[in-house]
């Protein structure tokens, strides 16, 4: 009876401490972050790649909230574009929702930078492409 109490404290312990490190890992995409560059492969033939740099043409700042909500907000040729969105992740997995637009892909936080990856699958308009935008922590 005893090697089972130890058993089920164990479990319990081992369980909260597995959502608080996972808590802990959603806490290091909560801030402001600023675009840096977003380079695009279009899986064409030949193969294309196609960077986009940060400069007076193209801007964007994310806010990542703790409550799962982010804002964003920049421009692009001119065009100004702002909204709001929630946010979730799973893993390395980022799932980000705007409206009725669900966009799913892969990020990574190191050294103040975070990286998003995506990729599109190729229909009979477009080819499939894969996505790396790189923002910087303000």
């Amino acid at each position: 009876m005893k090697k089972q109490f130890y058993l089920i404290i164990f479990s319990i312990f081992l369980y909260f401490g597995w959502n608080l490190f996972a808590l802990e890992n959603n806490n290091l995409i909560i801030g402001t972050w600023v675009f840096e560059s977003m380079t695009t492969t279009f899986y064409s033939d030949p193969q294309e790649i196609e960077t986009v740099d940060k400069d007076d043409d193209y801007s964007e700042t994310l806010i990542f909230g703790k409550d799962g909500t982010f804002n964003f907000e920049g421009s692009s040729a001119g065009e100004i574009d702002q909204g709001k969105g929630s946010w979730l992740t799973n893993g390395n997995q980022l799932t980000t929702i705007i409206k009725t637009e669900k966009t799913i892909g892969e990020y990574n936080v190191a050294d103040g930078i975070l990286t998003i990856i995506t990729n599109e699958e190729e229909t009979e308009q477009y080819f499939a492409t894969k996505s790396v935008v790189v923002y910087k922590k303000l």
